[in-house]
């Protein structure tokens, strides 16, 4: 069997270390764009550029490689896509243009107020297949997913979050329209026992909700004067970011008490970049 990890950044590192031990047995070759990298086992052969691999079995592709500059008749792959299929606890997914980081580090704040583990993967935390074999089923994963990550998206989550979207990484997506389908992936394989948290101010969130067979949740709503205040993050769109945030937490702990959510906004201060 020909395994390829296609990018050897943070992420296809954590993708050899994880797939050299699922398939011990296996060749592999790393291909990345630079000329050497660092960190390449000895027993690894590494390639630059991504031609020549038609046929490998599997490629595991980085995040920003885009899937239609691989050619191969074997199974393109992703870490989101392996750690989607294997993982057995629920996954919370969070996308959307901007506000995700800030949108799950409130979800797994409340969650851990409420007494919960949680797991913060993707964009924002640890890479997903380094503590995949950590995570147990009632255990929560709150998951930040680009567009980048969300490409060749085969499962959704149980609870796909959708924040404002408009235009962006079109240096690396054909257009608007591509960079629109990978972010609806997050809900397309949703079905009726799943949720869907949208911003119904945004026409493009509101879209992917549409077209998902899930429950809908829209934001933003109007939140008490006493859950506000707990908000430390300062300006409109943090509030918004935690109506999504609650909004989240509630379709998989409807019982979720005010002071759990006060606790968990207020464990957020300072300023946040997404």
């Amino acid at each position: 069997m020909k395994i390829v990890i296609a990018g050897f950044g943070v992420e296809g590192q954590s993708n050899l270390r994880y797939f050299r031990e699922k398939f011990p047995e296996a060749d592999f070759l790393v291909a990345d764009e630079r000329e050497k990298v660092d960190n390449l086992p000895e027993n690894v052969a590494y390639q630059t550029g991504f031609s020549g691999l038609e046929n490998a079995d599997l490629i595991v592709r980085s995040p920003s490689l885009p899937p239609k500059k691989i050619k191969t008749s074997g199974q393109i792959w992703s870490a989101t896509n392996e750690f989607f299929a294997n993982c057995p606890a629920t996954i919370i997914g969070v996308t959307g243009t901007k506000g995700k980081g800030t949108t799950c580090s409130f979800i797994s704040s409340i969650l851990r107020a409420a007494g919960k583990t949680v797991h913060l993967v993707g964009n924002i935390g640890v890479p997903a297949l380094d503590i995949l074999p950590k995570i147990e089923k009632n255990d929560i994963v709150v998951y930040e997913l680009s567009s980048f990550q969300l490409w060749d998206l085969q499962k959704s989550p149980h609870v796909a979050v959708v924040l404002m979207i408009e235009p962006d990484h079109l240096n690396v997506h054909a257009d608007f329209n591509d960079y629109l389908a990978a972010k609806a992936n997050i809900a397309k394989f949703q079905t009726t026992d799943d949720y869907v948290v949208y911003n119904s101010q945004n026409e493009f969130s509101s879209s992917i909700a549409d077209a998902s067979s899930a429950q809908k949740k829209e934001y933003p709503f109007v939140l008490s004067d006493d859950i506000t205040s707990a908000i430390r993050l300062p300006g409109k769109h943090n509030i918004d970011n935690a109506c999504a945030a609650i909004a989240a937490v509630k379709s998989i702990l409807p019982n979720v008490s005010d002071d759990e959510i006060k606790r968990g906004l207020a464990s957020l201060q300072g300023y946040r970049i997404d």
